[in-house]
């Protein structure tokens, strides 16, 4: 891992563990309030999120017999192939959702299933 530090800006660059499209692909941002590579910080979210919509719709459960999460994706990133198969393969099963779509805001039709 390379570091370059400046007043007020940090680089780290590592290498990929897999070829990648692009000589540069950014792993994340911070601003010292949070922070993580790109594919764990979905999965952390994608968690809190489907726990949370699970227990506001307990009581309403009964009434269908699927239920899917969709979730808009605002964090300006659009996960690649890689990125997706990563985090397909990463995600831990969300117990009480059939179907987990993530939707591009900006583009309706641009959606992955998870």
């Amino acid at each position: 891992m390379v570091v370059l530090s400046l007043p007020n800006f940090e680089v780290e660059v590592a290498e990929a563990s897999n070829s990648l499209e692009t000589f540069f692909c950014m792993g994340g941002m911070s601003d010292r309030q949070a922070g993580g590579w790109v594919v764990s910080e979905f999965i952390a979210n994608i968690e809190h999120c489907a726990s949370e919509k699970l227990r506001k719709t307990l009581p309403f459960r009964d009434k269908y017999k699927s239920w899917w999460l969709a979730l808009t994706n605002f964090t300006g990133m659009r996960l690649d192939e890689k990125d997706q198969d990563q985090l397909r393969q990463h995600l831990p099963s969300q117990d009480g959702w059939d179907k987990i779509l993530l939707i591009n805001p900006h583009s309706p039709t641009d959606w992955i299933e998870l």
